[in-house]
């Protein structure tokens, strides 16, 4: 059922507010699907600067850490990760890896991820273990243009070497029973009204 829930959600979606959400995110300047608009004065050489400085201090500058990580859109996140690894050697994410803990760990370590980086690890936890969360398939799957998916499912054989289409098939069974049963439910409504 929370498949249906999150169809018509996302249906709903479609119809009332994607124009809107399409303007704000475009009128960001941050990207596609981005509504982080970039850093104006961006030097990612400061920026690792000041982060290899805040994480080395005792107790660990926690606040710089997150005001330059929140402050700079996808592709900047992207450029200091690459001058970090350039500059110190060592790649960002390992290093905030030791240096921070708990939700804020996870947060830094996922806002240093592209998106494509990012949805593939969300769905690789959404079919792990027992059962699947069909919210998050649903949300990922559904929002995305081709081209993102094809480039989640890149991310994804790199990453994890499979293939997210062959990843589940007792996710693919579930998914396509939940649909039919929409389907014949709809059909179902459309003959009784």
């Amino acid at each position: 059922m929370a498949m249906v829930s999150g169809f018509l959600k996302q249906a709903w979606f479609i119809d009332n507010e994607e124009q809107e959400y399409i303007n704000t995110v475009k009128g960001s300047k941050g990207g596609p699907g981005s509504a982080v608009s970039p850093f104006p004065s961006f030097n990612p050489s400061s920026d690792v600067a000041a982060l290899h400085k805040a994480i080395m201090v005792k107790g660990v500058d926690e606040t710089t850490i997150i005001d330059i990580l929140t402050k700079r859109n996808n592709a900047q996140r992207q450029q200091i990760k690459a001058a970090y690894l350039q500059e110190k050697g060592k790649p960002l994410d390992e290093i905030l890896r030791k240096a921070l803990t708990g939700h804020l760990e996870e947060v830094a370590l996922a806002l240093l991820k592209t998106p494509a980086q990012f949805d593939a690890d969300e769905l690789c936890a959404a079919m792990k273990g027992l059962g699947t969360d069909e919210d998050t398939l649903n949300e990922i799957l559904a929002s995305r243009t081709n081209r993102e998916i094809r480039e989640i499912n890149r991310v994804y054989r790199e990453e994890l070497k499979r293939d997210l289409a062959k990843t589940s098939p007792q996710t693919h069974l579930e998914i396509t029973r939940r649909l039919c049963f929409l389907l014949l439910r709809v059909t179902n409504l459309r003959i009784l009204a």
